[in-house]
């Protein structure tokens, strides 16, 4: 369904990887560049599912190659930024495996710590899962609920995330570790509300769990509907995480939209349901909106995000960062190379402006400029020295 978007050749997927991995590597990893790494990853992935998924093969290849400090800034940077795409393109199977390795390699003693400690949980909640289990098959069971049920650690890198949001000292409890899933037999949506409605009937929901992604899914397509239930256990004085959801519902929240994609693009296109097309048409289009296709994305020498319109010159960019420094512009060295004014910026150029101490504005700037915003300031500059003159 997309690979005509991109070149084919093997020589040009790996040049495209190999630029996507060095543009990962120089941002720098500040909250304000994040959001624009993740949209520069999006706009180029989002037409094809299967790219990203090659760039994360190629990412975690150059991960187990990678020591000390190299591998601590490759893990930093998955966890702010590849990590969140994972989730918006449905790789939840990459996503829990790099996310746990990542952390370990960013947090070891951390992840040590949850490690030993999830280990423990997990003797110690045996009895309690498997009774909570049965007394759920039970309850169902009773009303002609044929359902498959089962329950899921969740990895160490959910489960630190949700220590950091908790008070200091406050234990680790089962419903932040676990969650319990119900599965219809029924392939159809009616029996999980039927479900919802039993089990709130039946114990004490909790309205903070409570969340309908059947009638509103999320973004990636993902959809269940969440819910906390108190008093399944009458001694345990805390809720429990229960999802409900169909089979189809089920596989996709185990192997994603995309990692379906790539298993039936090898096989027949009908395997794609109507709300699979209908996600990968909404992905492909972000890749083919007029701002995807018009702006590109260098770096400041500080490895700063700076997005730029395609054809931008060096006086574009030294402008679009702030007035002065267009002004006082004398050259610039890209790439550690120097280069003229009329140097048209690529995609992923790490560009620092040379600047003089007094503003050199002159006519002939005006041909070496490509963006409106240049063009304007630079007009500015003339008209009013001209005015003094």
């Amino acid at each position: 369904m997309f690979s005509h978007f991109f070149p084919t050749t093997a020589q040009f997927r790996q040049k495209l990887l190999r630029q996507w991995f060095r543009f990962l590597v120089t941002v720098n990893n500040e909250p304000s560049n994040r959001e624009l790494a993740l949209q520069y990853f999006f706009e180029r992935c989002a037409q094809a599912p299967e790219m990203f998924h090659a760039f994360l093969e190629f990412f975690k290849k150059k991960l187990q190659r990678s020591r000390n400090a190299e591998a601590k800034h490759l893990a930093e940077k998955y966890l702010h930024i590849l990590s969140t795409l994972c989730e918006r393109f449905s790789f939840f199977e990459e996503k829990q495996i790099l996310d746990d390795r990542c952390f370990a390699i960013t947090h070891p003693k951390k992840y040590r710590e949850i490690d030993q400690l999830l280990g423990r949980y997990k003797k110690q909640s045996k009895k309690l899962i498997n009774h909570i289990l049965q007394t759920l098959t039970l309850i169902l069971r009773e009303k002609n609920h044929l359902c498959d049920i089962k329950g899921r650690y969740k990895n160490i890198y959910s489960i630190a995330r949700k220590l950091q949001k908790k008070p200091r000292k406050t234990a680790l409890t089962l419903n932040d570790i676990f969650a319990f899933r119900i599965i219809p037999r029924r392939n159809s949506i009616k029996p999980c509300f039927e479900i919802l409605n039993l089990l709130h009937d039946t114990f004490y929901p909790d309205a903070d769990y409570f969340k309908d992604y059947i009638t509103i899914p999320k973004i990636n397509g993902y959809q269940s509907l969440h819910t906390g239930l108190y008093n399944v256990v009458p001694e345990l004085d805390l809720p429990i995480e229960v999802q409900i959801r169909t089979k189809p519902m089920d596989d996709f929240s185990e192997h994603g939209l995309a990692s379906h994609w790539l298993y039936a693009q090898g096989k027949k296109s009908k395997l794609i349901t109507e709300k699979e097309k209908k996600l990968l048409n909404y992905f492909s289009s972000i890749g083919q909106t007029p701002e995807a296709s018009n702006f590109i994305y260098g770096f400041s020498y500080k490895g700063d995000i700076v997005k730029l319109e395609k054809g931008s010159t060096i006086l574009d960019f030294a402008y679009l960062i702030h007035t002065d420094l267009g002004n006082k512009t004398r050259g610039a060295l890209v790439n550690d190379t120097k280069k003229t004014f009329n140097y048209e910026i690529q995609e992923g150029d790490v560009v620092q402006i040379l600047k003089d101490a007094k503003p050199q504005v002159s006519p002939a700037w005006m041909a070496a400029i490509h963006t409106k915003h240049a063009r304007k300031k630079i007009s500015e500059y003339l008209k009013k020295h001209a005015s003094k003159t």
